[in-house]
């Protein structure tokens, strides 16, 4: 006689642009808890498209015999005032981490619930995990490490915590939601978070953990392998050598926690190359990655990264002389973008964001030295617009506009810093302080500590959108398209219809993009079979040909 199979409650929560993660995620909790059915609830925006819910349907559709897959919108009105990570933008990125807090609201016949973030991957069963019993406890998490320091034991104690290791990572979680109804503890984590909105940094886990450190019951780390958990010192003090091992020998879940998204590089997490495996298994389009010595660190990473760091220190230093003589070194931007252009008699070009044509500016030279090459420079602050006429000279071969592209047309206000500034600070004013100018006052403010606020100044500028601009140019075919607008760059390349115009080239400054809007951007460029190719600072998109 067969055993039933128990069965897993699943929830997530996402918007659009991370479903391809939370599709990885999802494959990968099917394929290695064979044993149990699923019934998973997805928790998205109100704007979730119908196609991606058919395509997060149809990529799972394997496995649909055990499987019951609901999808749940939830409304602005109930996160609004919800704090959002501190590097995030307000007001053009939705609160979407807070879903996971109205689930014992959501899901009133469930005693329990299994939450996994989209950022992770399921290598071992979930089948112990789910039966794990905490008793009366809120919730079972895995204690979150930091690098030890004063500002570490700051934020411990702004969280009200005794001990460091009472801060807990809400990546994974096993939640009692009779619990959290008996004790209305949803209701304290929210009002937690529109109180203290002005000092949390990472949405609702702080509030999370402030209000329910003593109602917790620990997990072992293998049910959330987070790179800090490998590589921080203070891990060895809130683990047990038994638990790290395990951890390194038979991981459960990889959290692909803060800036080691594998989609954006596989080689940043010692398990990225993993999540492309499955990743590859999905109807999305996969960024490859060529492999290189941090794989090789990753790999010792996974066995015992305090043990092994200073030979793979050595053994680097002897790889990378090595490669020097024998591997040629990788195409530079301004490279990839000639290779991909050559044989084009004339270029057309649209640069949004044109600074002086000279600062900062990665395809200035390609625009000077190619004479086939035609375009529209924007830039919308006068002062640094008469330098770019100046320094491009008249030519026939260039049209400049001196406006902004935004949401729609009209005149909006417009900060950028003055020259005051450097007449106040000097030598202490670096020399990018005019390639600032932005929609958002406080993405001048947060560099040098606000020392620049005092010189900012306000314009009102006109405004005309991407599309009006290549239509008023007669633009119906376009080559390259480059983007460097402090923080809008992705809101201007959702602009493109990338099927009336397919540029050879798409370039755009990535830098001051949240994780999530930057792989919203990249998703959208890879679905269109884009190959993307990253620098420090930008990202190159490349049709191949």
């Amino acid at each position: 006689m067969t055993e039933p199979q128990p069965r897993i409650v699943l929830a997530c929560c996402s918007d659009s642009g991370y479903a391809p993660y939370a599709a990885t995620m999802l494959l990968s909790a099917l394929h290695r808890t064979p044993r149990a059915s699923f019934v998973v609830h997805y928790l998205h925006d109100p704007d979730f498209p119908k196609a991606v819910q058919q395509k997060l349907q149809d990529a799972l559709a394997p496995h649909a015999h055990r499987l019951e897959l609901h999808f749940t919108a939830i409304p602005d009105d109930w996160v609004e005032g919800l704090p959002l990570f501190s590097h995030m933008p307000k007001n053009l990125i939705r609160p979407v981490m807070w879903y996971r807090v109205f689930l014992p609201r959501l899901l009133p016949q469930e005693p329990k619930v299994l939450y996994i973030d989209c950022d992770t991957l399921v290598v071992d069963s979930l089948q112990p995990l789910w039966e794990t019993d905490i008793g009366e406890k809120a919730l079972a998490a895995v204690s979150n490490p930091w690098w030890p320091g004063e500002l570490s034991d700051r934020w411990y104690a702004r969280c009200g915590l005794q001990r460091p290791e009472d801060y807990f990572n809400t990546g994974v979680m096993l939640l009692n939601l009779q619990a959290f109804r008996a004790h209305r503890w949803d209701e304290a984590v929210r009002e937690h978070g529109r109180a203290n909105a002005e000092w949390t940094r990472f949405g609702d886990q702080d509030s999370l953990v402030a209000v329910l450190h003593s109602e917790r019951v620990p997990l072992a780390p293998r049910w959330n392998v987070m790179r800090i958990v490998m590589m921080s010192p203070d891990s060895r003090r809130m683990f047990t050598a038994g638990e790290l091992a395990q951890m390194r020998k038979r991981p459960a879940i990889i959290h692909f926690e803060g800036s080691t998204k594998p989609w954006q590089d596989a080689t940043k997490h010692p398990w990225g190359r993993v999540h492309a495996r499955y990743a590859r298994q999905l109807p999305w389009p996969v960024a490859e990655a060529p492999w290189q010595w941090r794989d090789v660190e990753n790999f010792l990473i996974r066995q015992d990264w305090h043990r092994l760091r200073r030979l793979s220190n050595r053994l680097q230093a002897k790889a990378d002389a090595l490669l020097r003589r024998v591997k040629p070194r990788p195409l530079s931007l301004t490279e990839r973008i000639a290779r991909r252009l050559k044989g084009h008699a004339e270029i057309r070009f649209v640069q949004v964001g044109s600074n002086d044509g000279t600062h900062g500016d990665p395809i200035s030279a390609l625009i000077k030295s190619q004479s086939g090459w035609r375009g529209v420079f924007v830039e919308p602050v006068p002062a640094i617009f008469r330098r770019l006429k100046a320094n491009y000279g008249e030519s026939p071969r260039f049209v400049f506009e001196n406006v902004l592209i935004g949401r729609e047309a009209g005149v909006v206000p417009f900060y950028a810093v003055s020259d005051q500034a450097r007449e106040a600070l000097g030598d202490a004013l670096p020399y990018w302080y005019d390639q600032l100018g932005s929609f958002d006052r406080h993405h001048i403010t947060k560099h040098l500590n606000g020392k620049l606020a005092p010189y900012i100044e306000e314009m009102q500028l006109p405004a005309i959108t991407l599309p009006a601009l290549l239509r008023r140019h007669g633009m119906e075919s376009l080559d390259l398209l480059h983007v460097d607008t402090e923080g809008f760059d992705d809101e201007v390349l959702a602009q493109l219809d990338l099927d009336q115009h397919r540029p050879a080239v798409l370039l755009y400054e990535h830098k001051h993009l949240s994780i999530e809007r930057r792989g919203r951007a990249e998703a959208r460029l890879q679905a269109a079979g884009y190959q993307l190719h990253r620098y420090p600072d930008d990202t190159l998109a490349i049709l191949p040909i």
